[in-house]
């Protein structure tokens, strides 16, 4: 769902969020207004990829951008990072895997997300390498994506 498409109150609950679960029940509301079949990028945001979040944001959204120009539908995750930051609490690995464990895999067990499109140097992201591991549990295809952004099927 283009962010154009959000419901003020999409953007207001996102904003008034004070965890990554209430956050996802957000996400689940958007989700479920989207079409079959339903992808989702996945790559480095807060590790990896090209070394600094602002960057690794930047390729994040023109790949969700240039999937859904090809006519995919793909769930714009980048709306709930600003607020997601705020409940950065890192752990002894140096990451928050509840942002793995409160928003994404309840989305993922929830049947919707048929497609993952991988970034090139996904594997350099602990959530992305998550986020592929997790892939065959929810019976979702994964889809690596090439250097101009588009799917190596």
């Amino acid at each position: 769902m283009s962010r154009h498409k959000m419901t003020e109150s999409h953007f207001t609950r996102i904003k008034q969020a004070s965890n990554y679960i209430e956050l996802r029940l957000v996400a689940e509301e958007i989700i479920a207004l989207l079409p079959d079949p339903l992808g989702m990028v996945c790559g480095p945001i807060s590790t990896g990829g090209l070394g600094n979040i602002e960057a690794n944001e930047v390729r994040f959204i023109e790949v969700i951008v240039n999937l859904q120009k090809a006519g995919l539908h793909i769930f714009d995750q980048m709306v709930f990072e600003p607020r997601m930051k705020d409940f950065v609490t890192l752990d002894h690995t140096g990451y928050d895997h509840r942002i793995l464990h409160d928003f994404y895999k309840p989305i993922f067990a929830s049947g919707r997300i048929r497609y993952k499109f991988f970034i090139p140097g996904w594997e350099t992201s602990t959530g992305a390498c998550w986020e592929r591991e997790q892939a065959p549990v929810h019976n979702i295809q994964v889809v690596d994506l090439d250097y101009n952004f588009l799917p190596i099927w």
